[in-house]
């Protein structure tokens, strides 16, 4: 059976992208995007949570032409890993 592995974000950056560029050419680009959901109880009350996502892409040029805040829709796709916490819990991310 063929799984489907597709994210969309859309949402807020939290900061400036930061980029660096290695010494064969390639170049990433780290960001930090804020993305909320809404939703109303039975008695209208309105429930806001929000999120934030860590992400990274791999092109030329990205950075300089998105600043903090401005909205933006990422397409791609989920990488999970484990890590370790400090006292030693892992972490599914």
């Amino acid at each position: 059976m063929a799984s489907v592995n597709k994210v969309m974000l859309l949402g807020n950056l939290g900061a400036d992208p930061e980029s660096r560029t290695f010494p064969n050419g390639d170049a990433v680009c780290n960001f930090s995007i804020a993305t909320s959901c809404v939703r109303y109880s039975i008695s209208i009350n309105q429930h806001k949570n929000y999120s934030w996502s860590m992400g990274n892409f791999w092109m030329d040029g990205a950075a300089t032409s998105i600043s903090c805040y401005a909205i933006v829709t990422i397409l791609g796709s989920t990488i999970i890993s484990d890590q370790k916490e400090g006292a030693g819990y892992n972490l599914k991310m």
